[in-house]
């Protein structure tokens, strides 16, 4: 869902596991980072990934009632967790 959704996807999404879990939810999941690597990687291998900065990620889960709770730098992707806010 993070790697290949629209901004918009991500937050309907986001909204929908918001609604239908328990207050204590966790989501985790990886990210395509923003880079010129990455950049490149994607013309190379015609991957459809979308890359994000981690802070234009971060506002996505804050808008659909989320935290990021928790960002794993990799070499082309964050690992992350986030925590349900309390709305």
């Amino acid at each position: 869902m993070f790697e290949y959704g629209s901004d918009e996807e991500i937050v309907a999404n986001l909204r929908v596991l918001h609604a239908g879990t328990a207050r204590d939810a966790v989501v985790v999941g990886s990210v395509t980072r923003e880079g010129a690597v990455v950049r490149a990687s994607l013309v190379a291998n015609r991957v459809s990934t979308r890359p994000r900065t981690i802070e234009a990620f971060r506002g996505l889960c804050e808008d659909a009632g989320w935290s990021l709770e928790e960002n794993i730098e990799r070499p082309f992707s964050y690992h992350v967790r986030l925590r349900k806010s309390e709305v």
